[in-house]
């Protein structure tokens, strides 16, 4: 939580109301990329890792084509940059958690969904 600085903080924040004003929108596709954005900034405060190649792998599912995305597209980063902000490192990584998880069973089930996963 303390790796981001100010700067991207706010960044952040921004990112995260522009996705949801995307969605509200109806503008999907600027809504992904927007959240292509907010997850490099926080990729790249943290560092290389190859958790961090796997969540790039995951993301690439994690879109408009996914039922629940736009419903849920935003809804998690406002309490996670809260406690970036809050320089919360405990609490952030449980939200970061919980994120990745959540965005993990939507793949899962999309894939499963298409077929592409038994």
């Amino acid at each position: 939580a303390t790796l981001l600085d100010d700067t991207e903080l706010r960044s952040l924040a921004a990112l995260n109301s522009a996705i949801k004003r995307s969605v509200r929108d109806g503008d999907h596709d600027r809504a992904a990329e927007l959240k292509q954005e907010f997850h490099r900034i926080i990729n790249k405060a943290a560092g290389p890792s190859i958790l961090h190649r796997i969540l790039a792998d995951m993301s690439r599912w994690t879109g408009p084509q996914v039922r629940g995305w736009p419903a849920s597209a935003g809804q998690d980063h406002g309490p996670i940059v809260k406690a970036l902000r809050d320089r919360d490192g405990a609490r952030a990584r449980t939200l970061i958690e919980r994120h990745v998880q959540k965005a993990g069973q939507q793949v899962v089930a999309h894939l499963t969904e298409n077929g592409l996963l038994e």
